[in-house]
């Protein structure tokens, strides 16, 4: 683990921590102590060289992130296979493939890449690992537009086995309040990457959208934060709201899901498929328009998987009909399911994969 904050991520998950607790025998968490010098090296250069000299740079990152180290801490003298999020640049990849272990990237969240035309739309990174593990067939057009070396293996959505969501949610008897319209709210806003114009625009962007929502007595909302999202933004935005009708919850998003009728995320987040997984039509929402900003990226709405919004009008509208969204919602979570096939148990499809293609490599 990266840090101690990033083992709280699975560590405050109960469920979760609970399950990795059965398959995990050994772990590290990186302390600020750990290699304090060369990191520190590594920030003065940054800061004096800039873009000069980046082969010192590389050689002190390199250094900092060297399997080596890690093997002294686990006391483990190799590990077979690293594991490295497709859309992150991950610093390890260079020193796993000089310690000789398979590189396999993948989603780290359920994603999906329709085939649109945009030149500029186009993966972040070039992948230098073994295989790369994509969830849809529409992924792999997308991946081509680089020329990357991996073999690619479409896994389906491991995380909407059966059995997995039946792990999570544990046999629970969770009581939906059919006397309520609930929305699941997916709330990820970074308000300090924004300036501060752009702050009080997102400010009352949320306000409005919560405003519609609770015009109607019989709406309620429950706000999921993402792990690395602070709460103080949101609890100024929601004070002078009812507090019968606004949830904020760490449950797991599975659980949530079940209480809810629709769910609310801005354009790709993964928790659009998660919430079609489970049956729950999502809506589309539009910071993108607001800000002017990668307005084109609205891949689920153009897949037909959920419900679009480019406006408040168009969203008060929207909320305000209730046939016409249960119909658009009805229609977003069978068009998910014609794409995805859930008669199968992808993660042991994707274990027996890897296995087989590594022992015929």
């Amino acid at each position: 683990f990266k840090s101690e904050d990033c083992f709280k991520n699975i560590s405050n998950n109960k469920i979760i921590f609970k399950l990795w607790k059965k398959i995990v025998t050994k772990y590290y968490i990186q302390t600020k102590k750990d290699f304090f010098i060369l990191r520190s090296l590594r920030k003065i250069m940054l800061w004096i060289f800039r873009k000069d000299h980046f082969f010192l740079i590389n050689y002190v990152n390199d250094k900092i992130h060297d399997f080596k180290n890690v093997y002294k801490k686990l006391n483990k003298k190799e590990f077979d296979f690293f594991f490295s999020e497709f859309d992150f640049h991950n610093p390890w990849i260079k020193s796993a493939k000089k310690n000789n272990i398979k590189v396999i990237h993948y989603p780290s969240s359920p994603k999906m890449f329709p085939n649109i035309k945009l030149k500029s739309y186009k993966p972040r990174y070039n992948l230098d690992g073994n295989l790369l593990i994509l969830n849809s067939r529409f992924d792999y057009h997308y991946w081509k537009k680089l020329k990357i070396k991996p073999s690619i293996f479409i896994s389906g959505y491991p995380k909407f086995d059966n059995h997995w969501i039946k792990k999570i949610i544990q046999n629970k008897k969770i009581l939906k309040d059919n006397s309520k319209c609930t929305f699941l709210y997916s709330y990820k806003y970074n308000f300090e990457f924004y300036t501060e114009k752009q702050k009080k625009v997102m400010e009352e962007y949320i306000n409005n959208i919560i405003s519609i929502i609770l015009s109607n007595k019989n709406n309620k909302i429950i706000f999921k934060l993402h792990p690395r999202t602070k709460l103080e933004n949101l609890n100024k935005i929601i004070k002078n709201f009812s507090k019968d009708q606004i949830v904020i919850s760490n449950k797991h998003l599975y659980e949530l899901l079940m209480l809810c009728d629709y769910s609310l995320s801005e354009p790709l987040s993964s928790v659009f498929l998660d919430s079609l997984a489970l049956k729950v039509p999502p809506i589309e929402l539009f910071l993108n328009d607001i800000l002017n900003m990668d307005k084109n990226l609205k891949l689920y709405s153009k897949l037909g998987l959920a419900i679009p919004t480019n406006n408040l009008k168009k969203f008060n509208k929207i909320i305000n009909e209730k046939k016409k969204l249960a119909l658009l919602g009805n229609k977003c979570v069978k068009n998910f399911f014609q794409i995805y096939k859930k008669d199968h148990n992808d993660a042991k499809k994707t274990y027996k994969y890897i296995i087989s293609y590594f022992l015929n490599a």
